[in-house]
């Protein structure tokens, strides 16, 4: 069999399988979750500041933690359990991360967290959690997140960007009048409505293959 392109340049860098293929294209209402993170650092940072951002209640359970947790503490924007971890503390939580500097300890959570019918993921390894954090952004009335196949946060991050500069100006406006437009033409089931929509769909078309 011949060797394609792709197959060399694995065998090359060793490069890793793939990164699990998260399949189920949700976007929910953080409010209605909460969040237990296990783990004081950089890692848990970086995951509570994006839940902080979607409206997660969060609680960091952890013997010590860094400013910046502290500050959200004091600001009122999470609650924080000053200890060492316990099998226990995941009760109640509907997602749980692993943010330790302990592989093991990670995996004993997830255990955990799985017996309480919780979400689950760990920051010392892509494989075998229950989800994965995209990079993510609400702009102009669009709600999106980006992520590779491949543990590569920054390619989604850039991604991400480069889409958002690109977003016109006028988007929000167009997609306002899209929404009542279409809820009219459902509402009176009229030709000239339902042509109307669509005519209005077709510009939004055209003003997107502009990007």
């Amino acid at each position: 069999m011949k060797k394609t392109a792709n197959t060399d340049i694995e065998e090359i860098f060793s490069f890793p399988p793939k990164t699990p293929a998260y399949k189920l294209p949700l976007f929910v209402d953080g409010s209605k979750f909460s969040c237990l993170v296990v783990g004081g650092g950089k890692g848990a940072v970086r995951k509570l500041t994006t839940l902080i951002e979607a409206g997660v209640s969060c609680t960091v359970v952890s013997p010590t933690c860094l400013p910046e947790i502290l500050q959200w503490v004091e600001d009122g924007k999470i609650f924080y359990w000053q200890k060492s971890y316990e099998p226990t503390d995941v009760k109640g939580f509907r997602i749980v991360i692993a943010a330790t500097a302990d592989t093991t300890l990670n995996d004993n959570i997830g255990t955990d967290a799985r017996q309480e019918g919780a979400l689950f993921s760990s920051l010392s390894t892509v494989y075998g959690n229950d989800f994965s954090f995209a990079a993510s952004a609400v702009e102009k009335g669009i709600t999106m997140g980006i992520a590779t196949q491949y543990q590569l946060p920054e390619v989604g991050k850039l991604l991400r960007d480069n889409w958002l500069a690109r977003l016109p100006e006028n988007l929000e406006t167009l997609l306002m009048e899209l929404s009542i437009c279409r809820k009219h033409a459902i509402n009176t089931q009229r030709e000239e409505d339902k042509q109307h929509y669509k005519t209005l769909l077709l510009r939004l078309k055209e003003l997107l293959q502009q990007i």
